[in-house]
């Protein structure tokens, strides 16, 4: 492995932020904020793609890495470009899609809350009414119909007396109170005189 490659590269990456190289099966991993984004093997600089970016290095004519040990490509990990490399202004780009599809930066969406449906209160039928409640309600409609009844009974006899008081006092004019009498006193007997005796 060049070491001097290495340390040119992560001069070159020092625009992205905090990077840091480990080694891994014979080359060299790139890592920012403990993610792998990056490979350095015999002098070749790859990024991490996804579905979309992959597209941009298989135009530049780009292929995906493959370790020494196995013959299948990692289709997750493809060459960058040299003139990319050695251009900030597109390697701050494209480093930062790379960023991207490792998930470096990115938030996972949190999971809302969902609100507790509220439960409705069963709707009372009439059958649920309880008997004994029926025969109350029944009682105390008879009830009030007994008093309100009597009340009127009791109100039209009143306006009945009324009625028949201002008639006799029509026609016969105004009442008159009877006067009490007082009782007689009893006549004193005369006392008699007495008479000069003549002489």
């Amino acid at each position: 492995m060049d070491s001097d490659f290495v340390e040119y590269v992560l001069r070159q990456l020092r625009i992205l932020g905090l990077v840091a190289a480990r080694p891994m099966f014979g080359a060299e991993g790139l890592y920012c904020d403990d993610r792998m984004f990056g490979i350095v093997d015999r002098e070749v600089l790859f990024f991490k793609v996804s579905a979309v970016t992959r597209l941009d290095y298989v135009a530049a004519g780009m292929g995906p890495f493959t370790p020494l040990s196995s013959k299948k490509p990692m289709e997750g990990y493809y060459e960058l470009p040299l003139d990319v490399l050695e251009s900030p202004e597109k390697l701050r780009e494209w480093g930062q899609k790379a960023f991207a599809a490792a998930g470096i930066g990115v938030e996972e969406p949190k999971a809302e809350p969902r609100p507790a449906a509220k439960k409705s209160a069963p709707e009372k039928s009439a059958d649920s009414v309880p008997r004994k409640a029926t025969k109350n309600a029944a009682a105390r409609d008879t009830k009030g119909a007994t008093t309100r009844d009597t009340k009127g009974a009791a109100v039209q006899s009143t306006e009945s007396a009324t009625a028949e008081g201002a008639t006799n006092k029509s026609e016969g004019g105004a009442a008159r109170p009877d006067a009490k009498r007082a009782p007689k006193k009893a006549a004193k007997p005369a006392t008699p005189r007495a008479t000069k005796r003549s002489r």
